[in-house]
């Protein structure tokens, strides 16, 4: 049997076979909301909050989590590895003969990294997004919805140019503001949007997320003299810096939101109830 839900002042409930019906506030009864469901009073309970069951994120959290420590761990060889590269090509700069020998045991190790970056964080990429998708639709499973946005943008929001410097992040707090667990299973209206968030730790993660990605700008791979080859490198230990970071608190980000959408979701569960025979509770 379906929940009674609060929907723009009213509340609503629909019916095994599809209908709607409407608390009629001033009888006390339940009322058809119109021929089929389908009257003009019965648009707002077209987002069902429980149309499908909530997906439990742990698994995929755990995936998500072992993926960004490792790839912090790589990130900070990495930038550990640019130190060492920035240090070569100065001494080139200056004049300083460097060995052939030298410079492709640098050029290997530069190498290999990169390619490590890259196939880890593509594979990091499938899965928080997965896991960022899934926690989104959660939220009107679990009774905060409608969304703000539409769900495809949990996954879209990270590849359209422009749009990717803010909407995921908007949709980040969106998901963390709907899991509240203290939060009305059945909140009245959109007042959840509006809550709190851990403003440093989601800032500072989203910042470190921008730079570690858009800090080597154009150009790259462009340069050919030493001076322009040590400007590059020092590119890439910003990025590579701000990634180590970016992961770990991306890491924290995705183990805090989980575990409290969790709770929320066994507070919801806790509280669901037959529909009240005489007025919803």
């Amino acid at each position: 049997m379906g929940e009674p839900e609060f929907r723009d002042g009213v509340w609503w409930f629909r019916q095994p076979d599809g209908t709607l019906l409407r608390w009629d506030t001033a009888r006390n009864v339940w009322v058809p909301a119109g021929p089929g469901g389908a009257g003009p009073e019965a648009p707002a309970i077209a987002s069902r909050a429980f149309a499908e069951p909530w997906q439990p994120l742990e698994t995929s959290a755990k995936v998500v989590r072992t993926l960004l420590w490792v790839g912090a761990v790589v990130a900070l060889i990495a930038t550990v590895s640019d130190i060492f590269e920035i240090e070569l090509l100065g001494r080139i700069k200056s004049g300083e003969l460097v060995s052939n020998s030298e410079a492709d045991a640098n050029d290997i190790r530069q190498g290999v990294i990169g390619i490590a970056q890259t196939a880890l964080g593509l594979a990091t990429a499938v899965v928080f997004i997965m896991w960022f998708s899934r926690a989104y639709q959660n939220v009107a499973r679990l009774g905060a919805g409608p969304l703000r946005y539409g769900k495809g943008w949990a996954i879209g929001a990270w590849f359209v140019p422009i749009w990717n410097l803010f909407r995921p992040k908007q949709i980040a707090n969106d998901i963390w503001r709907g899991s509240d667990p203290d939060m009305p299973r059945l909140p009245d209206a959109s007042d959840w949007r509006n809550g709190p968030i851990p403003g440093l730790l989601f800032g500072l993660w989203w910042l470190l997320w921008l730079v570690s990605n858009f800090a080597l700008g154009p150009g790259l791979f462009s340069a050919d003299t030493p001076a322009e080859l040590q400007a590059q490198s020092i590119r890439f230990l910003i990025s590579d810096s701000a990634g180590a970071l970016g992961a770990v608190l991306c890491a924290i980000v995705v183990d805090r939101t989980t575990r409290r959408q969790e709770e929320r979701a066994r507070r919801v569960a806790a509280a669901q109830a037959p529909l009240p025979a005489t007025a919803p509770a």
